[in-house]
């Protein structure tokens, strides 16, 4: 499989065509990872994380991720430390896979492991075996149907005993190291890139979100092609540290798009359109309606009493076909009985119900229900298609075709969450609503329901490149150390590799970064490291070279300064680590570190 140049990682993304039932072409994707815990990788102390029977503390040198991880110390038998997650909102989560992976270091069997609860009854991962080491630990549960919690769990069941843990990460479906795609990407998330099948053809992506502090990231992606008859396979690719700002969100979506807002805030007024119409959604007033966070990010959430979105250029007098993600939280403040989905007069508005009723359009061609029901407090997938040639409108909840109607109608400009009038006013969470001047097809309607909801697609494992790289270091702002500095290695082949300078110019700043290579003319390590060297010299690295072999484990990184000192002459001399090689002594049978050093 080819493998996009300059990127060490990637990810396959499954689309499933179960809930495909036809072809679809430049369908638009979501890609989303969203973690619900608050402060999983304890950058922010131990907040939002409640102990029980052991003492929790926030602690860098034992970190995996970041800078810091957590250290629970148990007092008691069965401790643990927990956080509710999701907020309010875990009723939502019902019949859905939910899963709690984090990083934990133990060095005592059978006492360290986590959980997840969706009720009183907890799922958990396997024990830690105990042997000093980070292993990433999962546990999954489908929730029952009617939750009462999502508890993340951390334990340390063994009085006394201590473990530590990091990249605590919960979310909806199987758990595939989320924090990795994070902690390697580009703190702008700019190094993230998406591909066909092939593995170098890049698609056309929008980044609608990008959190990586706190593991959040949506991503909505223009496939060119989705099979009904065989999953579709697309990869994510990351850790680029030199890659460029790449997205493209206008020509994700097709010509046929007239809106799409994803309903967060350009503004505390406004909502941005992610078309090339840049049909700005306009608010009755500042945070009238206020944005929200809710299973699928953010939205707005109007009170029922006055709260509207106001849009321009989106009348249409053809074929059409609006969507939205609703939540009705309650009755209208002003009129019960429905609230406005969008609207512009009593003959021109998506009218649903408080709850459990029928939904109703009202178009101008007569009375338009679902039969569907929309129930309360749930979200609900809407859409609304009208195909002129033929005249007929259909309701779509869910994915699932509701009643037609036969009648021509048109849309005028309308407002989100209001008609014009004060009666049925909206009453709860609105998200993702998009407008287009054609008919989508049942199929479509159905893919995007699903594509919304999180059940199109799946999420690989971690993939690597065939120069695999075994020798790393990292580089903080904060400190002279180094991103990526290889000296030499091999792949998972076997096959030797020697690193290749990428920019002269940032030996000043933070010291001579490698990017890993495959270099075919060298068949032995020896050879590697020979050509390694002469990169070091070319950037005149090695005025003065120097090697050191001490113990391994002693904490020297690359680019660290260190001091030798000759008893003899009593003089001491400074260099830098340029490179290190962990090798072998037969004779002694132990490991040792031998440091390449230069001049400081």
């Amino acid at each position: 499989m080819a493998w996009l140049d300059g990127w060490l990682n990637r990810r396959e993304i499954t689309i499933d065509n179960t809930y495909v039932d036809a072809a679809l072409s430049n369908f638009p994707v979501i890609v989303r990872m969203q973690n619900l815990a608050v402060n999983g990788n304890f950058e922010s102390g131990v907040t939002s994380w409640s102990p029980s029977n052991c003492t929790a503390t926030r602690v860098g040198h034992m970190k995996k991720i970041g800078s810091y991880c957590m250290k629970l110390t148990a007092t008691a038998a069965s401790a643990y430390a927990y956080q509710q997650c999701g907020g309010s909102i875990y009723p939502e989560f019902a019949g859905k896979l939910y899963s709690i992976s984090a990083w934990v270091w133990a060095d005592t069997p059978n006492t360290a492991r986590v959980g997840i609860y969706p009720t009183s009854t907890g799922y958990y991962s396997a024990y830690h075996p105990g042997d000093s080491t980070w292993r990433l630990l999962t546990a999954s549960c489908t929730v029952p149907s009617s939750p009462t919690r999502l508890l993340a769990t951390l334990w340390v069941n063994i009085n006394g005993t201590t473990a530590y843990f990091d990249g605590v990460f919960v979310h909806e479906g199987a758990p595939p190291d989320p924090w990795h795609f994070f902690s390697r990407s580009l703190s702008t998330g700019y190094d993230t890139r998406f591909t066909s099948s092939d593995g170098v053809t890049l698609l056309k992506f929008e980044r609608a979100r990008w959190d990586a502090a706190n593991g959040i990231a949506e991503f909505y992606v223009k496939v060119p092609s989705v099979s009904a008859s065989a999953p579709t396979k697309i990869y994510l690719y990351y850790n680029n540290p030199y890659a460029a700002n790449n997205a493209d969100p206008t020509n994700v979506w097709d010509a046929n798009y007239k809106a799409v807002w994803h309903m967060a805030d350009a503004t505390t007024s406004t909502i941005a359109d992610s078309t090339s119409n840049a049909s700005t959604g306009t608010k009755l007033a500042a945070n009238q309606p206020i944005q929200a966070n809710h299973r699928f990010g953010l939205g707005q959430n109007n009170d029922g009493i006055d709260d509207y979105i106001a849009t321009s250029g989106t009348g249409q007098s053809g074929s059409f076909t609006i969507s939205g993600w609703l939540n009705k939280q309650g009755v209208s403040g002003t009129t019960p009985g429905y609230g406005t989905f969008i609207g512009s007069a009593s003959a021109n508005r998506l009218l649903i119900p408080d709850g459990g009723a029928d939904l109703l359009a009202q178009m101008g061609a007569g009375n338009h229900n679902a039969g569907l029901a929309f129930p309360l407090l749930a979200w609900v997938h809407v859409a609304y298609v009208y195909n002129s040639s033929t005249t007929t409108a259909q309701w779509f909840v869910n994915g699932v075709a509701g009643a037609t109607k036969v009648g021509a109608i048109s849309l005028a400009a309308f407002r989100i969450g209001h008609y014009g009038t004060a009666a049925y006013m909206w009453n709860g969470f609105i998200d993702e609503v998009r407008l287009s001047n054609t008919n989508r097809s049942a199929a479509w309607i159905k893919a995007d329901y699903y594509a919304s909801e999180g059940g199109l697609l799946s999420i690989g494992a971690v993939q690597y490149p065939d120069q695999h790289l075994i020798l790393e270091a990292s580089y903080f702002a904060s400190s002279q150390e180094i991103n990526r500095v290889f000296i030499a290695g091999e792949d998972r082949s076997g096959n030797p590799v020697s690193g290749m300078s990428k920019l002269d110019a940032e030996i000043s700043l933070v010291g001579e970064r490698l990017e890993m290579r495959h270099n075919p003319a060298a068949y032995t390590a020896a050879v590697s490291g020979a050509v390694a060297a002469a990169i070091l010299s070319r950037n005149r690295l090695d005025q003065r070279r120097a090697e050191l072999v001490i113990p391994p484990h002693c904490g020297l990184e690359l680019w660290d300064v260190l001091a030798v000192y000759d008893p003899v002459a009593n003089q001491e001399t400074f260099y830098r680590v340029a490179g290190y090689q962990l090798e072998y002594d037969t004779f002694k049978g132990a490991y040792f570190h031998r440091l390449q050093l230069c001049a400081v």
